[in-house]
């Protein structure tokens, strides 16, 4: 089976949006980097599950009730627990994916006019055109009628932008933890955090829309609970607290806050996430 399918469109280079840097890291409530179980949480049934030749995996779900769209999840070969991409694609014209105001079944006149001109365009054969942009992680297809039929992003970080980071700041991090809003906590948490506390392990398991609205998995009320008095800990006290480097093979190093005493919470780790430290674990 190659890529050419009419799940998957083929591994395109990184994009953008009228020759801006860019990178979308949701798409219809699913976020890169999420857990692979949040769509099977979300949708139930696996329409259709495969594997290619270079060992990308995909699994596609029905997302509206009368079949219209779905959505199409990849999987990286380094590691097939979580979301490499993602594709909002079928005929349905009401559902809402949350990309610049797009919808599918717009003509592409309308497409263009929003995401402006693309950098190339290359046949999809019977599916249409797909339609590629530079200095982006998105690209489009539009359909042999002239109209959008499929939108993906992909967990690739366009390469002149891979500037590091400035080194994570505890102070920055507790005030977006402390906001009492799940969105801007929601912005400072990797998709794929991990909590440990009370002898169990909390991540994300629904859509990253389905979280912020409800909190299904308790990440926000266990986050302010945890987050609560960490403001007293006194940073510049080496007793109480520190902030070193953890390195891995193959990784980037992350680094960690150390509450050495006066809290319940022992650590914080911090990894860049497409040139964003974002909060990695917590430890209590």
């Amino acid at each position: 089976m190659t890529k050419k399918s009419i799940f998957l469109l083929s591994l395109l280079c990184a994009c953008t949006l009228l020759n801006a840097q860019e990178f979308v890291n949701e798409l219809n409530g699913f976020r890169l980097g999420q857990f692979r179980k949040t769509s099977e949480n979300e949708f139930g049934a696996v329409l259709e599950k495969g594997k290619f030749d270079d060992g990308y995996e995909y699994q596609a779900h029905i997302v509206s009730p009368d079949s219209t769209a779905y959505m199409i999840f990849e999987y990286a070969p380094e590691d097939t627990a979580v979301i490499w991409s993602i594709q909002f694609t079928g005929t349905n014209s009401e559902m809402d994916p949350g990309f610049k105001g797009l919808k599918l079944g717009m003509p592409a006149s309308e497409v263009k006019r929003i995401a402006g001109r693309p950098g190339s365009k290359e046949s999809a054969g019977e599916y249409g055109d797909r339609w590629e942009y530079e200095h982006t992680n998105f690209s489009f297809e539009i359909d042999l009628d002239g109209r959008l039929s499929s939108i993906k992003i992909m967990n690739v970080y366009p390469k002149e932008n891979t500037k590091v980071p400035d080194l994570p700041s505890f102070e920055n991090t507790l005030h977006a933890l402390t906001s009492g809003d799940n969105e801007t906590m929601m912005e400072a948490l990797a998709p794929g955090i991990e909590i440990y506390t009370d002898n169990q392990t909390l991540f994300f398991t629904r859509s990253a829309r389905h979280e912020r609205s409800t909190d299904a998995s308790g990440i926000f009320k266990t986050v302010r609970e945890l987050m609560n008095g960490l403001d007293q800990v006194d940073i510049n006290d080496q007793e109480q607290f520190s902030m070193d480097m953890r390195v891995a093979l193959g990784q980037d190093p992350m680094w960690v806050f150390k509450i050495l005493k006066g809290h319940r919470v022992k650590e914080i780790v911090m990894k860049n996430i497409n040139g964003k430290f974002l909060v990695w674990e917590i430890s209590a």
